[in-house]
């Protein structure tokens, strides 16, 4: 993409909507044949005040995204069987631990999704992708 537009909004859009690079106009005829050589081998060129923009919007989005905060592998497979509606005595059953153990991952979970009850820890899960609707 080249552009005379360096308003963030405009930026986003264009990332989104399939652009490969973001130049502005004021380029040089040398970075703009740069630029359109890179996106052929693959690249994404950018103008760097482009590239300070998406650096600072990833380092925010990141800051907010409760998916940072990782679930451990463990946590995950209690969160999928609290999403299948098990009690915290069936989780423990099926995954061979002690229900207090249970109660600790879930607590865990809630901290980290944010969420003070399991709809909202579940309902945050499907929303950020930690959770995938399966079909049977």
């Amino acid at each position: 993409m080249l552009s005379q537009s360096n308003k963030e909004k405009d930026v986003y859009e264009a990332i989104l909507n399939g652009a490969d690079g973001y130049l502005l106009k004021p380029s040089t005829v040398h970075q703009i044949k740069d630029g359109i050589r890179s996106v052929i081998k693959g690249g994404s060129p950018l103008d760097a005040d482009v590239a300070s923009y998406i650096l600072k919007t990833i380092k925010t989005t990141r800051a907010k995204d409760p998916s940072t905060n990782s679930l451990s592998k463990r946590e995950l497979e209690t969160l999928a069987l609290v999403a299948e509606g098990l009690s915290k005595k069936e989780i423990a059953e099926q995954l061979g631990i002690r229900p207090t153990t249970v109660v600790t991952h879930v607590g865990h979970i809630y901290q980290k999704l944010n969420a003070a009850n399991a709809p909202s820890a579940v309902a945050e899960a499907y929303k950020t992708g930690l959770l995938s609707i399966e079909k049977k």
